[in-house]
């Protein structure tokens, strides 16, 4: 009888075992949980953070990707993706040859000469930016793929610099777009696609062909390249004279 009262009471006493070590588990469990989500929340905190969180920073660099048709739809997105603000009012500075006071202006401006221009449809993107929260400033290369409105003008792509300075409220207060005016309307006329195809289909051949046959004479120097130079120049210049005359 004693063995088998013992017997019956060793079940009790692993099942309290069993108990505590189950609620054991829970309690690690929990605090794993617990644990887990105060890292997600501080990763999140980390993946945006706030404009003003950087302040005191030399400098940073944050990597983004911004894809966007239109103008207006790429500004108001890399604002938000640079934790800025905007109101009415900007100073947008166009290379230095035209000034914007307000966002409505930039938006009509933009349409219109796109339109002029022979540009049907306009992709910005943007894979990172500069932050320098002492200037106050933020900064980005700006990518632009420009498809065409008619069959005989090339789409092309383009690349600007731009500089976004904003206030102490994290409200952008000017705007410095930074390209190349001349080679923009270069490829809006079609002329750089031109010039590529002439000096990949015409200039390079001919050029590669007279690099074989000038090395082969032995004669490499500054003062022979010089001659063959002059005596080319001297050549157009007869030809174009007698087509002229």
């Amino acid at each position: 009888m004693i063995d088998q009262r013992n017997k019956t009471s060793q079940p009790v006493s692993g099942g309290s075992s069993t108990c505590h070590k189950r609620e054991s588990a829970k309690k690690m469990i929990s605090s794993t949980t617990s644990t887990a989500e105060s890292q997600s929340s501080s990763l999140a905190t980390k993946e945006k953070p706030h404009f003003s969180q950087f302040a005191g920073q030399p400098l940073s660099v944050r990597q983004c990707f911004v894809e966007t048709v239109g103008l207006e739809n790429f500004i108001r997105t890399i604002i938000k993706e640079l934790h800025l603000k905007m109101n009415e009012h900007v100073l947008f500075d166009m290379n230095s040859q035209g000034t914007l006071t307000r966002w409505d202006d930039v938006f009509r401006v933009e349409k219109t000469y796109t339109t002029c221009l022979g540009i049907s449809r306009r992709t910005y993107t943007c894979h990172g930016y500069t932050h320098e929260p002492k200037k106050q400033l933020a900064y980005f290369i700006l990518g632009e793929h420009n498809e065409r409105s008619m069959k005989i003008l090339p789409a092309f792509d383009f690349h600007g610099m731009i500089f976004c300075y904003y206030d102490s409220n994290g409200i952008v207060t000017k705007v410095d777009v930074q390209y190349d005016q001349m080679g923009f309307y270069m490829n809006c006329f079609g002329l750089a696609a031109m010039h590529s195809w002439c000096m990949r289909c015409l200039v390079t051949p001919f050029a590669m062909r007279w690099m074989d046959a000038y090395n082969k004479t032995g004669m490499v120097h500054p003062l022979t390249f010089l001659v063959q130079v002059l005596v080319t120049l001297t050549i157009f210049s007869y030809v174009v004279f007698q087509v002229v005359m």
